[in-house]
């Protein structure tokens, strides 16, 4: 009897020994699941088996892969196969379903395993990448010297960066680049538009988890001689002065032939001056400067006159400029003052009094053929003109630069192949918005940026599917308003925000339902003027405010009754309005009127004009008006006016046309008038 019992305590023990250890496969550590609990027994349904889907290992270094689940499955009765057959640096075992061994070549591996039983058999798959020994990066670019233009878009990029991810590894540089250049941190990448000349050396850093790597960069911003206009014309008796476009440090001038008796050219900056004697026939400099970093030449052809260049203009004026000591006069007007001209006329402020403004047509040597719709200054005594047209005798058309001198820059030849309706101009960048579909030859759909300095286009390319009519800038932004429903192929209708460093077009998008003829920035507000009536789903007719902050309308609300608005000016807090209305909320207001923006109602400002005003122009503390008008505030003034906004008074500024004046603008002394 005692026998008996221990024999059974002795064989459970035995029976449960073995339950223990093929319940873990100690060479794997995988649990197993055993149905029956004793070891060969048959299983009912296949194995299920798994592995992480990837794994990374270092080139010649010893790995493992096990399966994250493997059940339904006895170790030295069950077996496993893998396909295709790993390299000879790798074993697999059949019994544990473990891979292991080295990886030597730089690859991505891709296995299949499968699990068999008595009942059946399953797969799982998984992929091995073998990754290089880490080292620190390997960073170089094709020069350690850059040289480049100021006033000119740069990239450089590393001729090579090994070793290094992008995305989690990093670049630094040291100093901080100058204004206008910017480091991509993710890329190594330096580029810009500097605006600054100077040279500044740089230690771009390339870091990876093992290390780092420095490079040092020297880049060399220089100022190229060239001359705005190569073509320069004096007159016998007359200060005459050719400027370089750029200033640079130059070291010394010298010009091939020799230069006239009359001239001086000045060493430091190459300016040519003097006044001439004499008559000179088109002759052809080449002027030599030297600097710091070599030598740069630029030709330069001068003539000399005995009498003024007088032109005709031929048709209405559409826009009016003061720069300066000048007044221009733009258009297809053909009479100004009673005076025959042509397009363009130039008259200074000094010279007006209640008899008029006498044009300075001798001071244009350029005849305009067609119709100019927008001016803007060069900042130099100078301005842009964009429009319909070409310039006689030359092959420049629809977009001119007009000198301080009068004379057309001949160097100037973007020859957009449509109109050009609105221009925006800062820091030697001219944005140009119109109707055209190529600039200097290339695609450019409706929107350009040109380098103002060497006439060349920017890289970045947007395109509309319809009429740039108006552009605004901020210091991050650029605002177009147009007759387009897309920009770059995306829904914007009649106003799109692109930022301003990428011109990569912005989600702002409020859903106008017609045309903006004019978009403006004031503080955090953005103001339109258009056809439209709807702004963002509200009533809002041809005027409305948009905020900034939070990118929608604000409740300020004009209705124009049957009339419509054609012009704003702004002045501290206050904008004025004209067009072809007689009223404005309900209240009488015939043709021009004041709004204040802060509590949104009319001011007691009302001239009463018996005709349409097409432009407005602020000028300190007088509002110039331009228009289809014969009298304005009870007094007999035709198309032209200049109002005291303190005293609600007419300035003895008197000009008579022939056509109706349709845009105004001033700077300084000067005025410029379009119609």
């Amino acid at each position: 009897m005692k026998m008996a019992v221990i024999f059974t305590v002795l064989s459970l023990l035995v029976l449960s020994s073995c339950n223990f250890i093929s319940s873990t496969n100690s060479t794997s550590g995988v649990p197993r699941l055993n149905n029956s609990g004793f070891a060969g027994s048959s299983f009912t349904s296949p194995p299920v088996i798994n592995y992480s889907p990837t794994f990374s290992v270092t080139l010649s270094t010893n790995f493992s892969v096990t399966p994250s689940l493997l059940s339904s499955f006895e170790l030295g009765s069950d077996i496993c196969s893998i396909t295709p057959t790993p390299p000879a640096s790798m074993s697999f075992n059949s019994t544990s379903c473990v891979l292991s061994g080295t990886a030597e070549v730089e690859t991505v591996y891709d296995f299949t395993v499968t699990a068999a039983n008595s009942a059946g058999s399953s797969t799982a798959s998984f992929s091995v990448s073998s990754l290089p020994v880490l080292q620190p990066p390997v960073l170089s670019f094709s020069s350690s010297n850059l040289t480049i233009n100021v006033y000119t878009s740069f990239t450089t990029s590393p001729s090579q960066l090994d070793n290094f991810v992008t995305g989690s590894d990093s670049c630094s540089i040291a100093p901080a680049p100058p204004t206008g250049v910017i480091f991509n941190t993710t890329t190594c990448v330096l580029q810009g538009y500097p605006t600054v000349s100077g040279s500044y050396s740089f230690t771009v850093t390339a870091t990876n988890t093992v290390g780092s790597v420095n490079f040092p960069l020297n880049l060399s911003v220089i100022v190229p001689l060239s001359y705005t206009n190569t073509a320069s014309t004096g007159l016998v008796g007359k200060p005459f002065s050719v400027t370089p476009s750029q200033t640079g440090t130059y070291t010394n001038c010298e010009a091939t032939p020799t230069l006239p008796s009359w001239a001086s050219l000045n060493p430091i900056t190459c300016v040519v001056s003097g006044t001439p004697d004499a008559a000179l026939a088109p002759t052809n400099y080449t002027i030599t400067a030297t600097h710091a970093t070599g030598t740069h030449s630029s030709s330069l052809q001068m003539r000399v006159l005995a009498s003024a260049l007088r032109i005709n203009p031929n048709s209405s004026v559409n826009d009016i400029h003061v720069d300066g000591d000048h007044l221009y006069v733009a258009g297809s007007f053909t009479h100004f003052n009673l005076t025959q001209t042509s397009h363009l006329a130039i008259t200074k402020r000094a010279g007006c009094d209640s008899s008029g403004c006498l044009p300075l047509s001798s001071q244009l040597m350029a005849s305009f053929n067609g119709s100019i719709s927008a001016v803007i200054s060069d900042g130099a005594g100078g301005f842009y003109v964009g429009g319909l047209f070409s310039v006689v005798g030359t092959s420049i058309s629809n977009l001119a630069h007009v000198l301080s001198t009068g004379e057309i820059d001949l160097n100037f030849r973007p020859n957009p192949n449509g109109s050009v309706r609105a221009l925006a101009y800062e820091n030697k960048r001219l944005w140009v918005g119109g109707a055209f579909s190529t600039v200097n030859g290339v695609s450019r759909t409706r929107f350009a940026i040109i380098n103002a300095v060497y006439a060349t286009l920017s890289g970045e390319v947007v395109a509309a599917n319809s009429n740039v009519n108006s552009i605004a800038l901020d210091g991050q932004y650029v605002y177009l308003g147009g007759d387009f429903t897309t920009i770059q192929g995306q829904g914007r209708t009649y106003l799109a925000r692109l930022e301003r460093s990428t011109h990569q077009l912005e989600a702002m998008n409020l859903s106008i339902d017609a045309s903006v003829q004019g978009v403006r920035l004031e503080g955090t507000n953005l103001y339109l003027r258009g056809s439209f009536t709807l702004v963002g789903g509200l009533p809002r007719s041809s005027f409305a405010e948009i905020s900034l902050v939070s990118l929608t309308p604000t409740s300020l609300s004009l209705g124009f009754g049957a009339g419509s608005l054609q012009a704003w000016a702004f002045r501290a807090g206050v904008v004025y309005l004209g067009g072809t209305f007689t009223q404005i909320n309900g209240v009488n207001r015939d043709r021009l009127g004041a709004l204040d923006l802060a509590t949104g109602t009319l001011t007691a400002f009302n001239p009463s004009a018996n005709g349409t005003v097409f432009s407005l122009f602020i000028e300190g503390d007088r509002l110039i008006v331009g228009g289809g008008f014969t009298t304005i505030l009870g007094q007999t003034r035709p198309q032209l006016v200049e109002i005291n906004l303190l005293s609600t008074t007419l300035e003895p500024l008197t000009h008579y046309t022939n056509q109706n004046v349709s845009m105004v603008a001033s700077s300084g002394s000067l005025l410029l008038f379009a119609s």
